[in-house]
């Protein structure tokens, strides 16, 4: 290979990975490559410029990112100045931002500022605030986005939350006046927007031209990452080379020299790169325009693959940790997959036209993202090539006409109308295809994501399939299809078809709520509760991510325990996007008041409602006893809505696989808990999931005493201002000898049993126990392996 900045790109990326992730495998994966090129090239002179790479990412992440400080360990309220040093996220009630702090303290130069209501600031303010002050929380499910490292790696450790818009004051605005005319230009453009298009037209449109995706419609934005299609709301290649042709053209149409069209076109890009507040991708994709533009006019052969390296250089160079960022990452493999693949596939194929071109340049760029995507969305799209197809082009001529609406809309606001109102119609085109595609069966689907070795198989066989010996050798054309298809065969699998006889049962962590999945020993899945507050939606955020995580496609069962907003409030999201064939409700609560949300969804009215009540049997899988213990028929009567809840309407089931059972007991209180050891319900139960969070309202020594388990669990949200679980339930606990668990401390719990022995999992402690003898004992015990802190059967 003689192309030695790609080399030096690709070791040194290695070595900051390596370094950024502590993880040992990357290193070794690494001296593989290094290895490879040395014995099977012969090529030393490669193979030590590799090394040597590696090596000074190695050292270099070392001297330029911090160690994390000391920390406090409990929030703490205070006030702070500082400047406002993005682009602010402001919606109708929420407002979020970094701000460069006036502090000497560890740890306190920059904070990440949430305000609960929307208010008027702007990148350059000075500001002065007071507010809660507390250290990001750590993620509570498995595999969820790990938003305190994506902080601390942008040396932010700490969240300012400002309760009251009283509680910020606008001190003085920037005295630059450049970013004055840049603010003052993105203000009159974005009211131009906002005036001649509707609401959620002008959303979208805001995200092809600016890239800025706060204001889009949740679900439209699904819909967008469902279709392959949400490239288009960030400001990258695209936009770059759109915005060059602009120049290009205007210089044609001035009739500029040569060289003065190329300086003009660097110029709009710099100019719009301060438009957006030069995002990851857009500043990747301006690195390479300036290098071609430098080539092309200074008489060179444009060289893709190098301009593509340096440009990856210079910004890792500048920030190490952009390699950790979504964006870098996809911008650089998708623009790999148009410079490497899509021409190396191109010349493979003998048909010429069009049709070819549009169906390679965006089967290129999929197909060298996508396990990224698969890992951070757990997404698997059908339609995307066909949506980016006709996408492409759409969003190509929103984005041209949006931004010459734009920049007229700063001279001539009534004149922008012409370009920005053909730019709506082409933005809605994109949405209502986008939307469609999504909810056509089967054009996309959630997957767990493969584990690391088909990756890079997946990868190893992206490059055997664009060398230029695959038209000949037909063993390398075999191996390429192999390693794709493993890679694409293992995304197919259904989660069902895992750990084939082992129940497992998992407390997700959806903060002050109930949220639990149970998977049968036949790969049925229930999900009992879907969380829920006032503060955001937890299907939404939490729940159906998590699910989705697995690899879920649909639920055999959603059961909803009780319909209060910590149990019911994430269900409508879940219903949309799982798909349950049974829904099971309180036979006490049902139709009601709490119901109605769910009740005019289109996807419930397909739904068989169950209502549950004491002595039913729930027949799920042949292998797996599931009874329900309460409620009692409503033609018993009840004791229900007491204090505005229906926590006494709670549907309690008992799950029973051979020794191993659960009782999970949604959020009854002492009474109704006393009312069941009396008739005599409650048996001896391994894992007792605690009613109402642990609360002092639903503590019964009597309850307790019946069920005698062996491991309690309490879904109790971190910091929550109900004071759960209470002093006297953990002490009860505790003094019966029961192992307890919290979701706010140890995050979500897997537990796996085959019927005779009992596995647990914590994902933020990652602390594993065994019972095989009803006695609950550290691992070492028992037959089992642990791999990377977590068991499997043995």
């Amino acid at each position: 290979m003689n192309q030695p900045n790609v080399l030096l790109f690709i070791g040194f990326a290695l070595g900051l990975f390596v370094a950024g992730t502590d993880d040992s495998s990357w290193f070794w994966a690494g001296a593989g490559m290094i290895l490879v090129v040395l014995v099977y090239t012969g090529k030393w002179r490669e193979g030590l410029l590799l090394a040597g790479a590696v090596a000074f990412g190695l050292f270099y992440w070392s001297v330029r990112v911090p160690e994390v400080p000391p920390l406090m360990a409990t929030p703490k309220r205070v006030e702070v100045t500082g400047t406002v040093s993005d682009f602010p996220a402001v919606k109708p009630d929420r407002t979020s931002f970094y701000l460069h702090v006036n502090s000497g303290q560890p740890g306190m130069n920059r904070l990440r500022v949430v305000v609960r209501s929307a208010v008027p600031v702007q990148k350059g303010d000075y500001l002065s605030l007071k507010g809660q002050l507390e250290t990001v929380r750590e993620p509570g499910n498995p595999g969820e986005f790990n938003y305190k490292k994506y902080l601390e790696r942008r040396q932010v450790y700490y969240i300012l939350t400002v309760k009251k818009p009283d509680d910020l004051r606008v001190i003085g605005r920037s005295s630059s006046f450049i970013q004055y005319l840049m603010l003052s230009a993105r203000a009159k453009g974005e009211a131009a927007i906002e005036r001649y298009l509707p609401k959620t037209t002008a959303a979208i449109a805001k995200g092809i031209v600016l890239g800025t995706s706060d204001e889009i419609d949740p679900q439209d934005y699904g819909d967008f990452q469902k279709t392959g299609l949400a490239h288009i709301l960030a400001a990258s290649g695209m936009n770059v080379g759109f915005v060059m042709l602009m120049g290009v053209w205007t210089g044609e149409v001035l009739k500029l020299r040569r060289r003065t069209k190329g300086v003009l076109a660097a110029v709009l890009v710099l100019g719009y790169g301060c438009l957006t507040g030069w995002p990851v991708s857009l500043l990747r994709a301006a690195l390479m325009a300036w290098l071609g533009l430098l080539a092309y006019y200074g008489g060179r052969e444009p060289n893709l693959p190098n301009a593509l390296a340096v440009s990856g250089l210079i910004m890792l160079v500048l920030n190490p940790v952009w390699l950790f960022e979504l964006s870098f990452q996809l911008s650089f493999l998708a623009t790999w997959g148009l410079i490497w693949l899509y021409p190396a596939w191109r010349q493979m194929i003998p048909y010429q036209g069009k049709v070819v071109d549009a169906i390679l340049i965006p089967l290129a760029a999929q197909a060298a993202t996508l396990p990224i995507i698969v890992h951070s969305f757990s997404l698997f799209s059908f339609s995307s090539l066909f949506a980016n197809i006709f996408g492409a082009y759409l969003s190509g001529a929103a984005l041209i006409l949006g931004l010459i609406g734009f920049l007229v809309s700063t001279v001539f606001a009534p004149l922008a109308a012409v370009f920005l109102l053909p730019a709506g119609l082409a933005v809605d085109v994109i949405t209502e295809m986008s939307r469609w595609l999504s909810y056509l069966p089967g054009s996309y689907l959630w997957v767990a994501a493969p584990p690391f070795w088909s990756v890079i198989g997946f990868y190893a066989g992206l490059v055997c399939l664009s060398s230029t010996r695959v038209k000949t050798d037909k063993r390398l054309l075999a191996l390429s299809c192999f390693l794709l298809v493993v890679y694409l065969g293992l995304l197919l699998v259904t989660p069902g078809f895992r750990d084939k006889g082992w129940l497992e049962v998992t407390f997700l962590d959806v903060g002050q709520g109930d949220s639990i999945l149970v998977k049968t020993p036949q790969g049925r899945f229930m999900l009992v509760d879907c969380g829920g507050n006032q503060l955001y939606d937890v299907g939404e955020k939490v729940v159906v991510p998590a699910l989705a995580r697995k690899g879920l496609r649909s639920l055999d069962m959603l059961v909803i325990t009780h319909p209060d907003i910590d149990h019911i409030g994430g269900a409508s999201t879940v219903i949309r996007e799982m798909r349950p064939r049974v829904l099971g409700v309180s036979d006490t609560t049902w139709p009601g008041y709490n119901y109605q949300e769910l009740q005019t969804g289109t996807q419930v009215k397909t739904l068989k409602v169950v209502e549950l009540s004491q002595g039913q049997a729930v027949r799920l899988d042949p292998d797996l006893a599931i009874d329900v213990l309460y409620p009692e028929p409503s033609d018993e009567g009840r004791i229900s809505n007491q204090g505005g809840t229906y926590n006494s309407d709670s549907v309690v089931m008992r799950l029973r696989y051979g020794r191993i059972s659960f009782l999970l007991t949604g959020d009854i209180d002492g009474k109704v808990m006393d009312r069941l050891v009396a008739k005599k319900l409650i048996e001896p139960t391994t894992v007792v999931k605690a009613p109402h969070h642990g609360s002092r309202g639903s503590l019964s020594e009597a309850f307790y005493k019946a069920a005698s388990p062996k491991v309690a669990v309490i879904s109790v949200g971190e910091g929550n201002p109900f004071g759960h679980p209470s002093l006297q339930t953990l002490e009860l606990l505790n003094d019966s000898g029961v192992k307890i668990y919290r979701t706010d401390l140890d995050g979500a719990l897997t537990f796996k049993t085959d019927g005779g022995r009992l596995f647990v999992q914590t994902t933020k402690k990652h602390k594993t126990f065994s019972s095989s003898t009803g006695v609950f004992r550290k691992l070492g015990t028992v037959a089992c392996r642990i791999s990377g802190g977590s068991a499997s059967p043995g």
